[in-house]
């Protein structure tokens, strides 16, 4: 049995007609669907390049194949070719060899899928949420509030509409999004066992580190407010580094912004990492893991800092409660809330180091062998629409 997935991730297509990907959608992640299903069609956007960098890993391999939607970033270039993405979508959810159809939602991608399909069934996996992404202090566009109505009614409509749907948190988006179908809780974060530390982060005296690993492309991830909350922490007497990983348009901002608060000297940009081990890499040079994110699903970079049992501290957003107490959880968007949480547990060490082992046993929770029979449960599921 085939499974065509939609998704809104883009990827890039070498000469030799191998695709790649900075992110977390590559081969290992569609092996998972191959433990239940015989092939995997992957409709996404493609985009041709010469060649590659050295971040990028391998998206496709035996048993999975893709379905090149013409790119676009942002919808001034969607309005261009909205015509043949919506024809090559339909073409590829309406194959006869297409299987079970699998959306992963909210996108632009799964909603023309959705348009197209019709009565026909779907499964779809639901990994965040737009009424938060587009809330007033997250998205910028002029358009924000047409588009947090239009896509938040859209992915209650699809909710509604499919027969089987798996949520990224456990609690959170099912309040807002639910289904009348079979629902499951289930993270899709890629926990192999090497993502693992073997004992909880130890404590040390100043000065310390604390880590972000978002993308830059938006500012809903709050990296604005860390930044705002080292000249508090430095008046505190408290000696803080911030390293962010990631990449994305906010970053020359955010640099002027470290720069105008005299602490661009304790603001470290690395950019875009290569996925796994690279990531563990940063993660395990820092003493904090911080998330001080305006909206979220169940956020994979927590989950990872977790399993390197590294102590994190987050917002009261999405699926962040699921993963951390009160105590390590500060109001969304105060930069004061922000240093008073990290002054408390860098100052503790009893406190930190507790925290550090509690994470580990939280993140093994979430290993590839602990949730891999819930997922082929939902893959199950999703393969037995195909018979519909």
């Amino acid at each position: 049995m085939n499974l065509t997935a939609v998704l809104e991730q883009r990827y890039d297509r070498t000469p030799d007609g191998r695709v790649w990907t900075p992110g977390p959608h590559g081969a290992e992640f569609w092996a998972r669907y191959l433990e239940v299903f015989g092939a995997v069609r992957v409709v996404a956007r493609v985009r041709d390049v010469p060649e590659v960098g050295d971040r990028m890993r391998p998206a496709g391999g035996p048993g999975v194949s893709f379905v090149a939607v013409p790119h676009f970033i942002g919808p001034a270039q969607y309005l261009r070719v909205k015509g043949r993405v919506r024809r090559a979508i339909a073409a590829a959810v309406l194959d006869p060899q297409a299987g079970a159809v699998l959306l992963r939602v909210p996108g632009t991608l799964s909603n023309e899928a959705f348009r197209a399909l019709g009565d026909r069934p779907f499964a779809a996996e639901v990994v965040g949420d737009p009424y938060a992404l587009f809330a007033p202090r997250v998205s910028r566009h002029p358009l924000r509030a047409f588009f947090r109505q239009m896509y938040t009614r859209q992915l209650q409509a699809q909710c509604r509409r499919a027969r089987v749907v798996a949520y990224v948190t456990r609690e959170a988006l099912q309040r807002r999004y639910p289904s009348p179908g079979r629902m499951f809780g289930l993270s899709d974060v890629d926990l192999p066992p090497q993502a693992y530390a073997a004992r909880g982060r130890s404590w040390h005296a100043a000065p310390h580190e604390a880590v972000m690993v978002c993308t830059l492309q938006f500012p809903y991830k709050g990296v604005d407010l860390a930044v705002s909350a080292l000249p508090l922490l430095r008046a505190r007497g408290l000696d803080l580094r911030l390293r962010v990983v990631g990449e994305g348009a906010e970053r020359p901002a955010l640099e002027a912004q470290a720069s105008a608060l005299e602490v661009a000297a304790q603001v470290e940009f690395v950019g875009a990492v290569p996925g796994g081990a690279g990531v563990r890499e940063q993660l395990d040079r820092a003493d904090v893991f911080l998330m001080p994110s305006w909206q979220e699903g169940l956020p994979r970079a927590m989950v990872e800092a977790m399993a390197r049992g590294l102590p994190v501290l987050g917002s009261e957003v999405g699926g962040i409660p699921e993963l951390i107490g009160p105590g390590e959880r500060f109001p969304t968007g105060d930069p004061t809330a922000i240093a008073a949480a990290l002054e408390g547990l860098l100052g503790d060490p009893g406190r930190y180091e507790a925290l550090g082992e509690r994470n580990l046993g939280v993140a093994h929770t979430y290993s590839n062998e602990a949730l891999g029979e819930v997922r082929r449960e939902f893959y199950r599921a999703v393969r037995d629409l195909a018979g519909h």
